[in-house]
């Protein structure tokens, strides 16, 4: 028994070391935390800077307050797509990256007004949200049989971006056809993080 205790012993050493390689990331947390994209939590350029001239309409960026360092620049392009931009840093300071929308929309827009801040140990690496694509349908009046056309929902999908830093981690989650989207996007942000970041 004294004889085979050095080869139980490596085996056990053996196993364990097995155990660390297979689960790297054992000391290490994701979780999340949210900031709201729309309402009280926003204000439009105008309001911050009335000084400057931004013209009138609906269209007029906003800005909405994010998570630590980071805010959320809200604009529109000229078919009135949302782009969601992530700034870093404040005044002078402010790095703008990270544009967020669907890429072959018609017409795409937030969903939900929530965005979602994947972090790992606590610091943010990624973001999360819901964006609809709207495509233009011809429908036609039941009782007076006039033609017009309408915005239609087509598709829904999750964004998910990395922050500066994390630009590898980009995924387009079909809600439509992905089973527990909202879990299967994070697990995308979290997977490419440990492959390229950890």
């Amino acid at each position: 028994m004294i004889n085979q205790l050095p080869t139980v012993l490596l085996s056990v050493c053996t196993y364990a070391l097995v155990v660390v390689l297979a689960h790297p990331a054992s000391a290490q947390e994701f979780s999340s935390t949210y900031s709201e994209v729309t309402g009280t939590n926003c204000k439009y350029l105008d309001e911050l800077y009335p000084e400057e001239e931004f013209g009138d309409g609906a269209d007029i960026p906003s800005i909405c307050e994010g998570m630590g360092v980071y805010n959320v620049y809200i604009y529109y392009d000229f078919y009135g797509n949302d782009i969601l931009s992530i700034i870093e840093g404040r005044g002078e300071e402010e790095e703008w990256f990270t544009d967020m929308f669907v890429e072959g929309c018609e017409d795409s827009q937030m969903y939900g007004g929530k965005l979602e801040w994947r972090l790992v140990d606590e610091k943010p690496y990624a973001c999360i949200i819901r964006f609809t694509c709207l495509e233009m349908r011809e429908r036609t009046d039941e009782e007076t049989g006039n033609i017009y056309e309408i915005f239609e929902q087509t598709s829904e999908y999750l964004l998910v971006r990395g922050l500066e830093g994390y630009d590898k981690i980009k995924f387009d989650v079909d809600v439509k056809i992905t089973r527990k989207a909202n879990e299967q996007a994070r697990i995308l942000a979290d997977e490419a993080y440990m492959k390229f970041y950890n």
